[in-house]
């Protein structure tokens, strides 16, 4: 998988879209739109665009409706799978531009947010933690399990007032070097 197409599948409103179509196969327009309340309809398009540009998403069929076309959208590139695959080729510099990518396209996603200022960064709820913690292969799988049943019960949640669109990012790395620690 080229390194750009990482960057592209990370950002927050394309991954929401690539998660809509994972759900539900196809999607038009106008669905994506009414998952995305208060997002300018000509941000979604420029990032739809993206993502067909890419050649991530497809287009499967068009509706015409009253001189609208209403597209109906289908991945064509599977970021999960991508990301899966390119782990398992155990190709290091792969893995390690991997890696490069999601952190800078974190450190982007928070430096660029014009919204936010940095010295307000608690108040966003923008939070880095790290925890050493010595499980087994099992506990770790257990864990990891329990974390995505805890964000897929809230993968679903629709924009209001209240709710901002926010990108949960995680990264399992070896405790090494801290086996010492006490």
């Amino acid at each position: 998988m080229e390194d750009k197409r990482i960057e592209v599948f990370m950002h927050p409103i394309r991954i929401k879209i690539l998660h809509e179509l994972i759900k539900k196969d196809r999607v038009t327009n106008k669905e994506i739109l009414e998952s995305f309340k208060g997002v300018p309809k000509s941000t979604l398009y420029k990032h739809i665009s993206k993502l067909l540009n890419e050649g991530i998403i497809e287009v499967v069929h068009e509706k015409n409706i009253k001189n609208n076309f209403d597209k109906i959208y289908k991945i064509k590139i599977n970021p999960i799978e991508e990301i899966e695959k390119l782990v398992q080729e155990k190709d290091s510099q792969k893995i390690i531009n991997l890696f490069y990518n999601f952190t800078m396209t974190l450190l982007a996603d928070v430096l660029k947010d014009d919204s936010r200022n940095i010295e307000n960064l608690d108040k966003s709820c923008v939070g880095v933690r790290s925890y050493p913690i010595y499980l087994s292969d099992e506990e770790v799988l257990e864990l990891m399990g329990e974390i995505r049943m805890s964000i897929l019960k809230r993968l679903n949640n629709k924009a209001t007032e209240k709710r901002k669109l926010r990108k949960l990012s995680t990264v399992l790395t070896p405790g090494n070097g801290l086996e010492n620690i006490s």
